[in-house]
Order: C-alpha cells, then sequence, then structure tokens
C-alpha cells in the first residue's frame, strides 16, 4: 500500500446557502418517518449540522493529454487521492467517524483509499461501491479476466468471487452483518439480467438471484441494476436500475422492493435508476428521466410488498442533459448529487431539497468532473 498526500485544490463555495433551517414534514401525501400514516408534524433541521462529503474524479483541461485524477470533495475544497502519473476514479464513498474512505480504480487495479491512503484489493480491476460497518470495510466490484467479467466482493480485503453474474455494482450492509449486492449478469440469450447477491461473508459467494424484466412475446425484457438499500432491520430491501424494452426501444427506470418490480418510468432514451437509500422507512432511487435529473420516493403497503406511491421529484429542466449519480438522506433532508453532461466536460451539481446547490465552480478552473457519490455525516 501507499500514501498519496493529499493535495487541496480551493473552490468556491457558496457557504451561506448551506447555512439555514428547513423545516420538515410538509403535506405531500406521502408517509415520513417510517410510520403508518401521515406526519404532519413539522421537523426543524439545522443545515450546518450536515457535513457533506462527495467522490469525483475529474480531468484538468489546461493540461495537454493530462489523466484523470480520483479525489472528493469536502468543506469547500477537492481533496486529490491518486498519482497524476496514471488514471485513476473514484466511484464511491463513506465516512464512518473520523476515518473518509473512497473506492475506485487506480491505474487500471481496484483500490480504496482511507484517509487518503491507497489501499489496493486483490483479484480486482474496480471498486463500484465501498461500505463500512463496525469497522469493517466492505467493498464490491469486478475482476476481468481472460473468460470475462467476475463479480467480486471484499471484506477487510479479502476477496470473495460472486457466482453468476458479471458486475457487481453496488453494496450495503445491515446491523446484523447481512451483507446485499446488486449487480448483472447475462441470460442464456445473453440479454443483461438482474443479479443480487444477499448473505453473510460465509456465504454470500454462493446466495445469488436473478430478476428478470417484463414478459414480452414470451421472453423477459433485460435488465441490470445500478444501486441497492435496505432497512437497517434488513426486514426490506430495494434494487434499482434499468429494463429496456427491445420492443419499443426504450429504456424504462425501476426498482425493485422486496423483488416486487415498479416501473418508475414509462420509458424513454436515456433514463436510469442509478442509486437508492432507505430512511426510516421511506425508499428514494436517483436517476433522470430522458434529459432531467430526478429522485423518486416510495412507500409501501402494509403487505411491505406493493407499493403505495412513488413520487417523481425533478431536479432539472432537461435543457441540457443532466445525471443523478448518487443520493442520500440525513434526517428527512434529501441530498443527491450529479453532474451536466457536456460535449467536452462534465459540471458537478448538487441538490438538497430539491435545489441545486453550485458548491464547485468547474468552469473557472477548467475542469471536467464526473460525481459520483455522496454522504452526509453529522457535523462534529
Amino acid at each position: 500500500m501507499r500514501c498519496i498526500f493529499f493535495k487541496v485544490l480551493n473552490v468556491l463555495f457558496f457557504s451561506s446557502l448551506f447555512l439555514g433551517f428547513v423545516s420538515c414534514g410538509e403535506d405531500d401525501g406521502s408517509v415520513k418517518n417510517g410510520g403508518d400514516g401521515e406526519d404532519t408534524t413539522k421537523k426543524v433541521v439545522d443545515y450546518s449540522k450536515h457535513d457533506i462529503y462527495v467522490s469525483l474524479y475529474y480531468k484538468d483541461l489546461n493540461k495537454e493529454n493530462g489523466n484523470y485524477i480520483a479525489a472528493y470533495w469536502h468543506k469547500d475544497s477537492i481533496k486529490v487521492l491518486s498519482d497524476p502519473e496514471y488514471d485513476a476514479y473514484a466511484y464511491s464513498m463513506f465516512v464512518d467517524g473520523d476515518d473518509v474512505y473512497v473506492g475506485g480504480v487506480s491505474n487500471n487495479a481496484a483500490v480504496y483509499w482511507k484517509n487518503g491512503e491507497e489501499i489496493p484489493l486483490p483479484q480486482g480491476t474496480a471498486v463500484s461501491s465501498i461500505y463500512v460497518r463496525n469497522g469493517r470495510v466492505y467493498a464490491c466490484g469486478h475482476y476481468g479476466s481472460l473468460l470475462g467479467d467476475i463479480p467480486m466482493c471484499w471484506v477487510d480485503g479479502s476477496p470473495i468471487e460472486l457466482s453468476g453474474g458479471r458486475r457487481a455494482n453496488s453494496i450495503f450492509v445491515d446491523e446484523d452483518d447481512n451483507i446485499y449486492v446488486a449487480g448483472f449478469g447475462l441470460t442464456q440469450d445473453y440479454d443483461d439480467i438482474v443479479y443480487y447477491w444477499q448473505g453473510k461473508e460465509s456465504n454470500i459467494s454462493k446466495n445469488a438471484f436473478m430478476i428478470g424484466g417484463t414478459k414480452v412475446n414470451n421472453k423477459n425484457n433485460p435488465t441490470s441494476a445500478n444501486g441497492i438499500s435496505a432497512t437497517s432491520d434488513g426486514s426490506s430491501f430495494i434494487v434499482c436500475g434499468v429494463e429496456t424494452d427491445n420492443n419499443a426501444r426504450k429504456f424504462i427506470a425501476k426498482q425493485w422492493i422486496n423483488r416486487r418490480g415498479h416501473s418508475l418510468t414509462l420509458g424513454e432514451n436515456g433514463t436510469e435508476a442509478r442509486a437508492a437509500f432507505v430512511e426510516n422507512g421511506v425508499f428514494y432511487v436517483a436517476g433522470k428521466e430522458a434529459r432531467k435529473a430526478c429522485y423518486w420516493k416510495s412507500t409501501l403497503k402494509e403487505d411491505k410488498m406493493t407499493v403505495k406511491d412513488a413520487v417523481i421529484n425533478p431536479l432539472s429542466d432537461g435543457k441540457v442533459d443532466t445525471h443523478a449519480s448518487s443520493i442520500f438522506v440525513k434526517d428527512g433532508v434529501v441530498y443527491v448529487v450529479g453532474y451536466e453532461a457536456g460535449d467536452v466536460k462534465n459540471k458537478p451539481l448538487l441538490w438538497r431539497e430539491k435545489q441545486n446547490i453550485n458548491f464547485i465552480d468547474s468552469d473557472a478552473m477548467n475542469l471536467d468532473i464526473t460525481t459520483s457519490g455522496i454522504f452526509v455525516a453529522k457535523e462534529k
């Protein structure tokens, strides 16, 4: 392992927009705080108590033939993680107490960084997602072999090859140390199909499950999963991803809660469901509908299978192609990170309660920035 000392880039940061208060629990017709009915109690949340971290990778367009740099943003600055001599990407992040973890790729190898120290993972090409529970570090990703991609999971650096599938894209660990991993594999017809793995460290490698798409003309539509999350006690879990309607040639953003599928869109080009989060029995999915970044908020009926409602919350107007990369909910306040896709460079975006916050002025620095993950901790 090797330590890359932080290089800090100062960025334009509007701190005044982060300070203040929000009144949660407004009457939007949805169940709040995991209750059985509508919560009309107003809860005031102090934004200044929320400490925001965003994983990202960028390229300095001022440098000819420059490499991508893995980094994360915190408190008005970009913390550089990787060596500029080769490409590196940060795909996910987690904060545990005073420790900051970022998972990604460095020089074509799976790595994660802990407080800036680069830690390589065996049998890995990329880390897609990272999670920390009780001091143990869980990660998932894949290994590119000569026979094709192999989905991988790592627990404190020990590799676990996941059966079936091709990619492992997202990981979650509940309070009983049950591991949930979502990704995709191939059917016998070589179509994509959702794979998820669920179990303990000792048996998750064999506990693989598949979820097919809607059956059309005696054939299921292809599916793939990008995100997974669960309630802290593991009583319910959500997988989100995309179903491809081959007949209509459209993409359908979709969520599966406790294996039951629910379409979030009717189907449009560019549509996706990218990340999932659960807080107090409410299920959130971040993604995009056509060119609009958005997130969906869902609650369940008493059977814990049927979606009571799935409310879409647009984050952009669709004038430019905008992506929502990741979502985090803290004290009922919804944070989404994403980017505006450009022909030459991507522009980072951050939303809190559907309001856009300018947190990095990438134009001023001439940086091509793609955001990938978000974590919101309690301000110490």
